[in-house]
């Protein structure tokens, strides 16, 4: 299982699990050492890996019955969101070692005291961004192609915490729409103006990727790979070479070597009927078209990524028997 396949796993568990599990495990608030527990106790607490059988973790419940009661007027945070909290203040807590020695209840507040506000801000991030993909899913105009690419983040760090997971995963979820009985209704709207090279909707994709990870990447890439890159070869160029811009050179080829590669969504092709050797054989085609595609761009400006994604398609083919 891939990194990201990993943390998608993990965050949709999360979020869609919800709190009654806390309590059907046996896992019910942490009143142990409240009032003794040291900073330096609730860090190793917090790094320290689950006990055989727990699912969710002792610890994040001490610290959601403090967030809740002490900032955050008693609303208790749903689990994807407890968990990000639990990352702020593990981060808080390496960056305050001279604090340790008090009482963790004490930094606990100190370390989440702005998150409350986080929170309403990235709910009301989320809530203008489904407003401009809902607008754009009406009327997949340019226009507003712009309008919902401005609104997704250029990059992580436009949101301070990424702390409202729900309102992350809803955006995520109406743009991909995976969950509506697989319809794919608002993906296919996407799909079609990529494959007609409508460069607003190609920005789209290329940003989704702040926001997306495990399955929804997956077919991001293969959309780009498949729909893009043979049929605009120069388009996909000139885009990635604005999504580095966005994203940094390490993520960049991440993304990018995702999407040459990708010659399967979610591993799977329908057309080979099961049949190992048919699977091969259009894997390997859809890459040997991204060559050829590819190598018919001459623009001197162009060329150096051309030949880098020529040769990451090259090492690409599958080669099993």
């Amino acid at each position: 299982m891939t990194p990201c396949i990993a943390r998608c796993v993990l965050m949709v568990a999360l979020v869609s699990m919800g709190g009654d599990l806390l309590h059907t495990q046996g896992l019910t608030s942490s009143q142990d050492n409240k009032t003794t527990m040291t900073g330096k106790e609730l860090y190793k607490r917090l790094i320290s890996p689950p006990e055989e059988g727990e699912v969710f973790r002792r610890d994040w419940n001490f610290v959601r019955d403090i967030f809740s009661a002490k900032l955050n007027n008693g609303v208790v945070p749903d689990q994807g969101t407890l968990y990000r909290l639990t990352e702020v203040l593990k981060t808080y807590l390496v960056d305050h070692k001279s604090e340790w020695g008090q009482p963790a209840e004490a930094l606990i507040i100190k370390g989440l005291k702005d998150a409350p506000l986080q929170i309403s801000r990235e709910r009301a991030y989320w809530e203008k961004a489904i407003k401009a993909a809902s607008e754009y899913f009406r009327d997949p105009s340019p226009e507003l192609a712009k309008e919902l690419f401005m609104a997704l983040p250029r990059n992580r760090s436009i949101i301070d915490a990424f702390l409202d997971i729900e309102g992350e995963n809803r955006l995520l979820n109406f743009i991909m729409d995976f969950t509506d009985g697989g319809e794919r209704r608002h993906l296919s709207i996407l799909e079609n103006e990529i494959e007609a090279g409508e460069p607003g909707a190609i920005d789209v994709a290329f940003r989704l990727f702040n926001i997306s990870d495990g399955m929804y990447s997956e077919s991001l890439c293969f959309i780009l790979g498949e729909l893009l890159v043979p049929n605009h070869p120069r388009l996909f160029l000139q885009r990635a070479s604005i999504h580095n811009e966005d994203v940094g050179q390490s993520k960049f080829w991440d993304h990018l070597e995702c999407i040459l590669r990708m010659g399967a969504e979610w591993g799977e092709v329908p057309e080979a009927g099961g049949d190992q050797a048919k699977y091969k054989q259009i894997y390997n085609e859809r890459i040997t078209r991204r060559i050829k595609a590819l190598g018919s761009v001459n623009d001197p400006d162009l060329i150096k990524l051309r030949d880098q994604c020529i040769s990451t398609l090259q090492e690409g083919f599958i080669k099993w028997p």
